[in-house]
Order: C-alpha cells, then sequence, then structure tokens
C-alpha cells in the first residue's frame, strides 16, 4: 500500500507580506474560530490532496516546467470570506501573470493524471478556519513578494498544529 501526502502546490510569501498579514489578523476580534499562524501563510496555486508519496517526483518536475518568469504580486486591502464565512481570507491584487501561472500549472496537472478543482480560481491566502468575526475585518497593509518559484507543500498535523511543510520550491530568476 502507498504512503499518503496530502499536498498542494503554492507560492511562499516574504518577511514583509507575512508581517503584513500579521499584523491585520492580530487587529482581528474572532467569536469563534482559529487563525494560521503567519508561518503557515501561502498563496495556493492547485490543491492535490492525499496523493502518493511517489507522486512527489513528478510533482516536482510538473512545478518547475510551470514556472516560467518570476513576477511580483502585492497583498490587496481586502480580506473576506469562503464557505459560508468561516474561511477567512486576505487578498492579492489582480496579476495577469499568477493568473497564467495557476492556469498552466492546472493544465499540467490535469494532463498528467492529477485532480485539479474545476471552479475558477480565486487568488487568496488564508488567515483562518472555523472564524466568526466580532468585529469588521481591518485593511491589509499592501506588501509587495516576488513570486521566483512555485513550492510544493505537504499539509500535516505536528504536536495538534497544522503545518505547511514545503517539500521543495521551483525557482527562478535568482
Amino acid at each position: 500500500m502507498s504512503d499518503l501526502k496530502r499536498l498542494f502546490f503554492g507560492l511562499s510569501l516574504n518577511e514583509e507580506a507575512r508581517l503584513s498579514l500579521a499584523r491585520a489578523a492580530s487587529a482581528l476580534r474572532l467569536h469563534k474560530g482559529r487563525l494560521h499562524p503567519p508561518e503557515n501563510y501561502h498563496l495556493t496555486l492547485a490543491f492535490l490532496g492525499m496523493t502518493p508519496a511517489e507522486a512527489v517526483g513528478p510533482l516536482l518536475r510538473l512545478g518547475n516546467l510551470a514556472m516560467r518568469e518570476p513576477f511580483q504580486l502585492a497583498l490587496a486591502p481586502d480580506m473576506g470570506s469562503f464557505k459560508d464565512g468561516t474561511i477567512l481570507w486576505a487578498g492579492v491584487e489582480p496579476s495577469a501573470p499568477l493568473m497564467a501561472l495557476q492556469g498552466r500549472l492546472s493544465a499540467m496537472l490535469r494532463e498528467n493524471g492529477f485532480p485539479v478543482a474545476d471552479e475558477p480560481y480565486r487568488p487568496h491566502i488564508t488567515l483562518g478556519r472555523g472564524v466568526k468575526l466580532a468585529a469588521p475585518t481591518p485593511a491589509v497593509t499592501r506588501a509587495v513578494f516576488p513570486a521566483r518559484g512555485v513550492t510544493l507543500f505537504e499539509s500535516l498535523r505536528l504536536d495538534d498544529r497544522l503545518v505547511y511543510r514545503p517539500l521543495t520550491e521551483a525557482r527562478k530568476g535568482e
């Protein structure tokens, strides 16, 4: 039987973006829910779910092929929610290179037999889950961060904490 890993592709954030998001998150007043620690902040490109461990090598190659040129992204000032308000997110400013990268990666994953969501891609950074806010969300301070590489992450629980461990990153332009 194959060892399974819960995997997803994403873009890592720099320290400036993490600090901006952490400041906005610390200003939130919650009725309930849990905020993610800043070290878990990332921009998801494609969620794969439970995947055989032997697929990691082929996935790393696809991530490397999908990332062609580095580009810049910026945090947007807004926060919002999905799934009846329980997934709290921060936005990113519209980016044609980001949408092209995500589309290319999704197409390559499908062509190679990996499941990819059919719903339209909505770029966001998840800040918390199971959240019910007690007050309106604060604005996020704009921060620019580079998209230099696609990271394959493993999602796991360690000591009852959700941890997103980067397995590797295909970096361009360094």
